[in-house]
């Protein structure tokens, strides 16, 4: 018999809290194991240092841009998780 927890009902596969890596721009969260768990990986490289139709930036500079998007999304995501438990709460504090 298999004892793999089962996938929870969630807005997200993994669980908060979420947090961004400065260094790779992935965004990770909480497995049902309780270990880290990928949830996002940060992309535009092309389009922030290439040439032509996108914007050519240095290295540092795009590594900085996809460091602050990544930020940016995890904020925004256990932003809406604390809302969510907020709701929660009020809903069983009327019950």
């Amino acid at each position: 018999m298999d004892n793999r927890p089962t996938l929870p009902d969630l807005p997200t596969f993994a669980r908060p809290p979420f947090r961004a890596c400065k260094l790779t721009g992935k965004i990770w969260g909480v497995s049902e194991f309780g270990g880290p768990c990928m949830v996002a990986d940060i992309r535009g490289w092309g389009y922030l240092t290439g040439r032509g139709t996108a914007l050519a930036l240095p290295s540092k500079e795009a590594i900085e841009a996809q460091a602050k998007t990544a930020q940016f999304i995890a904020d925004a995501m256990n932003a809406a998780y604390e809302k969510l438990e907020a709701e929660k709460q009020a809903v069983q504090n009327r019950g």
